[in-house]
């Protein structure tokens, strides 16, 4: 009886539990499959983490190539090795726009929610678009204090200018000690720049007679980290490095809180209209995800020209930036075309 007791069912052989080495059997397999199992799953999240580095690397060099070609080349983008790294978009903005068609108080519009003050500016009609302001020697415009107006890491102003007086000459603007725009009485338009860590500040001039009396002229002034220029009727007329080989890049001198941008006064008579303010902002800092890095010692700089390609004045070689996570390594490519791979 006690051995069909035992039995599953009559005429059955008894049979007990697992064997020791069955189960030893059994827990390895399952170990080796776990084992595959985590090992794809780790490399299945390292590949996308290190995917997701290498899009927004991409997005912001490609961000910077178009705002180049939209902005007349304000851009950069600036790879910072480290834990965690970090990838910097520096794009052109417009701080200031202004128009005279509409006005109260002694303030006109400025663009970006902002005013400029009339101090003795007066709008009138003529402009070389609609209204533009009338100056008499020492009056000005002021804009009001922002921080986007501060031009250390580049700039562009352009502005219509008429002058009136015989001889010309004057301030056709200024923003602190940082830089100082004029037209001599002979035609000549002058600018100076400080620049960061020069002892001399850095002069600008174009040849006599550039601009003409009582007639409207479109000048610009522009600092970008590699040169300064003058543009008179959108012929470069002067421009000059402001870098070396040890520093291709410079920036303006640090400057005061008190720091406006101003335009005319100091003995220009004429008028001013369509003034537009550019300057280079920090628009994005990206951090890597952690454990995703630029596997490189220094950091990489790099800028578009207007037409969208590698600037040349910086790039002489297409770029490779390397990203890393743990085993794995990846490069995003620039070719001189400024074409991202």
């Amino acid at each position: 009886m006690s051995a069909m007791a035992e039995a599953p069912f009559p005429g059955a052989p008894a049979r007990g539990g697992f064997s020791l080495m069955e189960m030893l059997a059994v827990m390895a397999i399952v170990g080796v499959l776990l084992g595959i199992s985590l090992g794809g799953l780790s490399r299945t999240s390292q590949g996308t983490a290190l995917d997701g580095g290498i899009r927004m690397a991409r997005s912001a060099l490609q961000m910077a190539r178009h705002s180049a070609r939209d902005q007349g080349a304000l851009a950069r983008v600036l790879f910072m090795p480290g834990d965690p790294s970090q990838v910097r978009l520096e794009l052109a903005r417009d701080a200031v726009s202004v128009g005279f068609g509409e006005s109260s108080g002694g303030r006109v519009l400025a663009g970006r929610n902002r005013f400029a003050a009339l101090g003795g500016a007066k709008v009138v009609t003529g402009g070389s678009v609609r209204d533009c302001a009338e100056l008499d020697g020492q009056d000005t415009i002021v804009v009001d204090p922002a921080d986007d107006l501060n031009p250390q890491r580049g700039f562009v102003l352009t502005m219509d200018v008429w002058p009136d007086s015989d001889p010309m000459g004057g301030e056709l603007a200024s923003y602190g000690r940082l830089f100082q725009w004029k037209l001599e009485e002979n035609g000549a338009v002058q600018a100076t720049f400080e620049i960061d860590g020069q002892g001399s500040s850095l002069e600008l001039k174009t040849a006599p007679g550039v601009v003409a009396k009582e007639a409207w002229v479109r000048l610009e002034l522009a600092f970008d980290g590699f040169e300064a220029l003058l543009r008179v009727h959108g012929v470069i007329e002067a421009t000059k490095k402001v870098g070396d080989a040890n520093v291709p890049l410079r920036r303006l001198a640090e400057g005061d809180v008190s720091d406006r941008l101003r335009l005319g006064g100091r003995g220009f008579h004429g008028f001013l209209d369509e003034i537009n303010y550019r300057t280079m902002e920090e628009a994005e800092v990206i951090e890597l995800e952690r454990g995703v890095r630029l596997d490189m010692e220094n950091p990489i700089e790099v800028r578009f020209d207007s037409e969208g390609r590698l600037d040349p004045r910086l790039h002489s070689s297409p770029l490779s930036i390397p990203v890393r996570l743990e085993d794995e390594r990846r490069e995003l490519k620039v070719d001189l075309s400024g074409v991202v791979r």
